[in-house]
């Protein structure tokens, strides 16, 4: 089968159950839970490269299809592995931290009252997912295909590291299961869709972005039209911010300050 027809048909599969969160997940009305200090802290008995390296490999959970679907497409290739160890520990490093900024460093209050999305770990995982393929897209203009496809695995990585844990602590807290493979699935599907339709959306009219924006951080419900119309600005805003950012200098420092969210008046 043609490889463009046969992604495009798991694309569609799996949009059939990305709509919406399950109810369990709906009643975690709770806002960020930071990670670990452990998370970001190098110890004593290894280097942190290794450290990183080691919570990355046993955070991630892939499910089966696609884990096939990469093998079929051949998406691991001999690109990535032809990034050196020294620039595979360092681009693991800006990985890690670059991920901390876009699930931390935003403010989030502010952008759920500007695009009016409830205080759920639904509403976080989406901002959180939109601000990474920010990121990836400027890292994606800047980076040779080796390094960048690093320095994403990496950060990929680590942001379901972060959901495994915090659906972990809210699981606790509630006493409901969070994490089940359902809801593990539901929420892939929208990382997959949001990957492909938000890559196009940055470089389409706003008409395109807006789309990729309502179907999902908006999971394809009605919605005010100047909620959207505050999230397409947004995004653009930051994009432009981003794209003022030397690319050593976002891998060196991050981003530690979010200014179009900081500093615009959307509404």
């Amino acid at each position: 089968m043609n490889r463009v027809l046969f992604a495009t048909r798991v694309l569609k599969q799996t949009r059939l159950g990305c709509r919406t969160f399950s109810a369990e997940a709906a009643k975690a009305e709770k806002s960020l839970q930071k990670p670990s200090q452990n998370f970001l802290k190098t110890t004593e008995a290894q280097s942190y490269s290794a450290y990183v390296q080691k919570e990355i490999e046993k955070g991630a959970w892939t499910p089966l299809w696609l884990v096939a679907l990469k093998k079929r497409l051949k998406i691991k290739n001999e690109i990535q592995a032809s990034v050196d160890s020294e620039l595979k520990a360092l681009l693991d490093k800006a990985a890690t931290l670059l991920y901390y900024d876009c699930a931390n460093n935003y403010p989030y209050i502010r952008l759920l009252n500007e695009f009016q999305l409830e205080d759920r770990i639904s509403s976080w995982y989406k901002i959180t997912l939109l601000h990474i393929c920010m990121c990836l897209f400027k890292m994606q203009s800047n980076l040779d295909a080796g390094a960048y496809n690093q320095l994403r695995d990496s950060m990929l990585n680590a942001f379901w590291f972060d959901v495994d844990k915090r659906l972990e602590i809210l699981s606790d807290e509630y006493d409901t299961k969070l994490n089940s493979k359902k809801d593990m699935e539901k929420m892939h599907g929208v990382y997959l869709q949001a990957l492909f339709e938000y890559d196009e959306g940055f470089l389409s009219p706003d008409v395109v972005l807006a789309g990729a924006l309502w179907r999902n951080l908006f999971m394809a419900i009605p919605v005010e039209p100047v909620h959207l119309n505050n999230a397409v600005r947004y995004t653009r805003a930051t994009i432009a911010f981003l794209d003022s950012i030397e690319v050593n200098e976002i891998i060196v420092c991050g981003v530690k300050k979010w200014e179009p969210a900081e500093q615009l008046r959307l509404s």
